[in-house]
């Protein structure tokens, strides 16, 4: 996948996998079945990380992160179901789920083949020495030389001392070396590994009836990086090898009691109470609580950091520790087990751990990018912690929003009537040019915070334009990439449609009521004169319209019901089809509508006298073409 250039498509960049690379797999939980499948990836996405995230966390000490509309799983346990539900509406005590893993398992060790190791070799003493080199890759200096009482004078390589059962297994901090407790078989399978790399100094002490390989540390780095076990960049950062996953329960035990062994020496392992914490890295962590589920149906606790050690911690329980280290036979099966729902550590039910929310808040995003993948057929996959979330499916919703426009759009829908198409998508397309957008968008600003310098001018009562340069707008990216992407905004919302689906506008009766509380508003707000509100709306608003309909009234056709239609009225004055009466287009009302509004608003918000004026010289148009000065009705007290 790696092979692969990115291509960048509609605002996102995409990685495509080939169909016949079947390595690049992850883990989908089938919510149907309620079981653990390995899925390939059909698609990566890279996207321009928005401002803020979601961090939601579990009980547990388990978290992941998210974007707000991203969709995650959640448990409903009346009906035994799991829903979606985006990030943003995710609540505390909502139900997640820890999937049950079934990692599979290979006995013979042929999920070894990418370790350098040429010829055979006995893999007890390589997870022998696996399991006291990751151990060995927590170890604490500092806190090692000032605790531990088995100096540099009783350490030493000549002390006899050193093989008896309190110090055969110390780290000698000053000379780097390890001592290694292992039975005959073992010690010599491990020299024998260790000395086909060309690395000769080993030391062997016996005591009583097993053997004290004495290491230097040092070898043992060279020898891990050698067959390709540890990362290359940092190897004090281990990481549970890959095959390990694959092996029996029996070999995995084994390379467990060597690693918990080693941590007792580094003290990174400590009892307390009723259960057993151990110290170490996040992501090794991380891989023993995925090693634990996956052979042993067993789910730890995470603890970040611990007290005065700064290390991060992972909690079992007693009863379950002992089940790790105690022989293969010892361990019943899972369907034998009695589960106490009470604990964390055991199952909740015959398919994984259902634990509740314990917190979730929006944090600032320290990432450049946000990425997601796109499983095939599940949509979802288990991410770090072994938590179960969904894809973020871009595709599906586009589509979707696709289909809408599609399936509940057409024209004969709309009314008949003039401006009945006017505002109806009649038109799709699948590229945005922001230059082609109303150019109110184009005053829209991009900031995610306004800055202080803001909020000092707006004290003076400045014009917009005195400040434009403080604020960033769409216009100022036009023809830059930025047009796209990284738009901000200053408050998260739940839902964007998530407002009032009926205006005032539409609820509002007149068109005087609808002005009315406009003008309201522009009273209350200080940035705002009433009066010039009042000048605006007139003479952007009404004046227009006013002039436009007499214009239109004017120079109208007319129409008959039988649809035909005459650009100037026949002579005969009737329709020349079926001789029914003709109708005008534009009626009277239309042309006057807004007449008495704005000479009201005018006279009550004391507009200028140049508006007035302006309004008296339509009204005297209007009142010339309506009315028939020959034919105008009288009252009777006019003749008194």
């Amino acid at each position: 996948m790696m092979k692969k250039k990115e291509e960048y498509k509609n605002y996102a960049y995409l990685r495509r996998v080939s169909k016949d690379n079947n390595k690049i797999m992850v883990y989908s939980f089938d919510t149907l079945e309620h079981r653990v499948v390995l899925t390939d990836i059909e698609e990566v996405l890279k996207i321009p990380s928005q401002n803020h995230i979601i961090y939601i966390e579990l009980q547990g000490g388990r978290f992941f992160e998210t974007t707000p509309d991203h969709p995650v799983i959640v448990y409903l346990k009346e009906s035994n179901k799991f829903i979606k539900k985006n990030a943003m509406d995710v609540n505390e005590n909502d139900l997640m789920l820890i999937p049950k893993l079934n990692l599979g398992e290979e006995n013979n060790g042929n999920e070894m083949d990418n370790i350098n190791i040429n010829g055979s070799f006995d893999i007890d003493a390589l997870l022998k020495l696996i399991g006291y080199y990751l151990a060995l890759g927590y170890r604490d200096n500092e806190n090692n030389n000032k605790n531990n009482k088995y100096n540099d004078k009783n350490n030493n390589d000549n002390d006899k001392d050193n093989t008896n059962d309190n110090k055969n297994n110390i780290i000698n901090n000053k000379n780097n070396k390890i001592f290694l407790k292992c039975n005959n078989e073992i010690a010599k399978n491990i020299k024998k590994l260790i000395k086909s790399f060309g690395h000769y100094n080993i030391i062997e002490k016996k005591n009583n009836s097993e053997i004290i390989l004495i290491i230097e540390s040092d070898i043992l780095n060279t020898f891990f990086k050698e067959i390709k076990i540890h990362s290359k960049e940092n190897i004090k950062i281990k990481r549970i090898p890959s095959f390990v996953y694959k092996l029996s329960k029996e070999k995995i035990k084994l390379l467990l009691s060597s690693y918990f062994e080693g941590l007792k020496i580094n003290k990174n392992l400590k009892y307390l109470e009723d259960k057993v914490l151990l110290m170490g890295d996040r992501d090794y962590l991380e891989d023993m609580d995925t090693l634990l589920n996956s052979k042993f149906n067993i789910l730890g606790h995470f603890i970040e950091p611990y007290y005065e050690y700064q290390k991060h911690g992972f909690l079992l329980d007693i009863d379950e520790y002992n089940k790790i280290i105690s022989k293969d036979s010892d361990i019943p099966d899972t369907k034998d087990l009695n589960y106490d729902e009470n604990k964390t550590s055991n199952l909740n039910n015959n398919f994984g751990w259902i634990i509740p929310v314990k917190n979730k808040k929006i944090i600032k995003s320290t990432h450049n990018y946000i990425y997601s993948l796109n499983a095939k057929k599940y949509h979802n996959v288990i991410v770090n912690s072994n938590i179960l979330t969904h894809q973020c499916d871009g595709d599906e919703d586009g589509i979707f929003l696709l289909l809408d426009a599609f399936l509940n759009f057409s024209k004969k829908y709309l009314p008949d009537k003039r401006g009945g198409q006017m505002d109806a998508p009649l038109v799709l397309t699948t590229l945005l040019d922001p230059k082609e957008v109303d150019g109110e968008v184009h005053n829209l600003d991009t900031l995610w915070e306004y800055p202080l310098e803001f909020y000092e001018k707006s004290l003076e009562m400045p014009s917009p334009k005195d400040i434009k340069e403080l604020i960033e707008t769409v216009e100022d990216r036009l023809d830059k990439p930025s047009q796209y992407e990284g738009i901000g905004y200053t408050h998260e919302t739940t839902k964007i449609d998530n407002g009032p689906l009926v205006c005032a506008y539409k609820t509002l009766g007149t068109m005087l009521e609808k002005t009315e509380a406009q003008l309201a508003v522009a009273k209350k707000i200080r940035a705002a004169d009433e009066r010039d509100v009042a000048e605006k709306v007139i003479q952007s608003h009404f004046i227009p319209d006013l002039i436009g309909n007499l214009r239109a009234f004017s120079r109208q056709g007319v129409r008959c019901k039988c649809g035909a239609k005459y650009r100037r009225v026949p002579l005969r004055g009737v329709c020349t089809k079926c001789g029914s009466k003709l109708i005008l287009t534009v009626s009277k009302g239309a042309v006057e509508k807004y007449m008495e509004v704005s000479q009201k608003m005018a006279e009550k918000y004391n507009a200028s006298d140049y508006i007035k004026q302006r309004l008296e010289l339509i009204k005297e148009s209007i009142d010339n073409l309506f009315e028939n000065d020959k034919n105008k009705q009288s009252k009777l007290g006019d003749f008194f």
